[in-house]
């Protein structure tokens, strides 16, 4: 299993864990992760090198040497397969493709070895990029031709692969994306964890209403739409806060504080522009009455099922993997994307109403722990894994 920029570590950890519990033998390559919790866990996990997710030297030159760390990294993951060969590589992420195609390079030399290459497919295409006709988009189509199985989560996903990038619907597997509980603390963190309050993080007293954006702040998380939203509830809703938590680059900053003045609204947003540690997280979301996922697009979205699980009510826009996942009054709330009033809408009808809050964050919980098992996904990447080397291998 290979994700060696640690972009998504709690997928990882949870589909790892499941595959060991099926009998799989895994071997996770994974590096830069910001916390310990992957490293701390009962998952046996390979890196030659893992310096940078705590370097900084500036953004250009960090941004370079991340590059650098994971080209180490994975020139010694391909000695290492060359020197012993394994059935499967699963790669949950081949950054590089956003620029250049290096990767596929590898892949091919990993498959005239005979060791057979599964991609999952978290992302057709980058999620801000906004010309589908790019080279960008011919690297990610050799890719998902020259693999030998595709795992997705979404039947949205599924169609799009062989209709705009002309897949063999027979390499295609759609396999669900589990839920994701945030990390509970490690027994080093217990006394540190005790001790976190949300409004440490955010500034905002947990007694007043509030609603969260969390994760890390890109365009297509749709930013731009909640707070144009916001700015028009200003006479609807009393004393509510609107919290958005999360890492952001100089530019997504810039762009955030620049409506919150425009809107004049910065009494009511409370911006973090930081990593938080999962101990952060658990009291940030704790504290919170509404969770948002105004995304202008997505294929799926971990943070969706990290909210379902913590039992939380939600509004999601109608796109991608969250349209499928959430069903509109009974698990949560779905909005167009754009569409300011059916979202302030929901925003108003949820923060007056607790009791229907309760009810829909409950119902979204246990549709997610009966829909969805992380056993279940196990069963069926291992089938994947089978039909691709026999199974008498796996």
């Amino acid at each position: 299993m290979v994700d060696l920029t640690c972009r998504t570590p709690p997928y990882d950890q949870c589909l790892c864990e499941a595959l060991e519990s099926e009998g799989v033998t895994v071997d996770l390559w994974a590096a830069g992760c910001y916390s310990n919790t992957l490293y701390q866990s009962g998952v046996d996990v390979s890196r030659a090198l893992d310096v940078m997710a705590h370097f900084s030297a500036g953004p250009w030159l960090t941004k370079r040497l991340k590059a650098l760390e994971y080209v180490l990294n994975l020139i010694v993951l391909y000695v290492r397969v060359l020197l012993r060969p394994v059935p499967v590589i699963h790669f949950q992420w081949l950054p590089l493709l956003d620029v250049v195609g290096f990767e596929l390079l590898l892949v091919k030399l990993a498959q005239q070895q005979g060791t057979r290459v599964v991609y999952t497919v978290h992302d057709l295409l980058p999620l801000d990029t906004n010309n589908e006709t790019t080279e960008e988009r011919r690297r990610f189509a050799t890719v998902y031709r020259q693999v030998d199985a595709l795992i997705c989560h979404t039947k949205t996903s599924q169609e799009r692969l062989v209709k705009e990038f002309e897949i063999d619907p027979s390499k295609i597997w759609r396999i669900p994306h589990g839920p994701l509980s945030l990390a509970q603390p490690t027994h080093f963190e217990d006394s540190e964890s005790m001790t976190i309050r949300s409004e440490d993080v955010t500034g905002v007293s947990e007694d007043v209403p509030t609603v969260l954006l969390f994760g890390v702040l890109r365009p297509y998380k749709g930013y731009d739409f909640l707070l144009n939203t916001w700015s028009k509830l200003q006479n609807r809703i009393d004393d509510a806060q609107l919290v958005i938590v999360g890492s952001a680059n100089d530019q997504i900053r810039e762009e955030i504080e620049s409506l919150v003045q425009e809107k004049e609204i910065s009494e009511s947003v409370s911006r973090t522009y930081r990593y938080i540690s999962d101990a952060e997280l658990h009291a940030v979301i704790d504290a919170a009455d509404v969770l948002v996922y105004p995304y202008r697009n997505i294929t799926q979205s971990g943070a969706l099922f990290a909210g379902m699980e913590e039992g939380k009510a939600i509004i999601a826009t109608d796109v991608g993997g969250l349209g499928e996942t959430i069903r509109d009054g009974e698990t949560g709330r779905l909005v167009g994307f754009g569409n300011h009033e059916q979202f302030a809408d929901a925003l108003v009808e949820l923060l007056s109403d607790p009791e229907h809050r309760h009810r829909l964050g409950k119902a979204a919980r246990e549709d997610l722990q009966t829909r969805l098992s992380w056993t279940e996904i196990a069963k069926q990447t291992r089938a994947c894994y089978r039909a691709l080397v026999g199974r008498d291998v796996i």
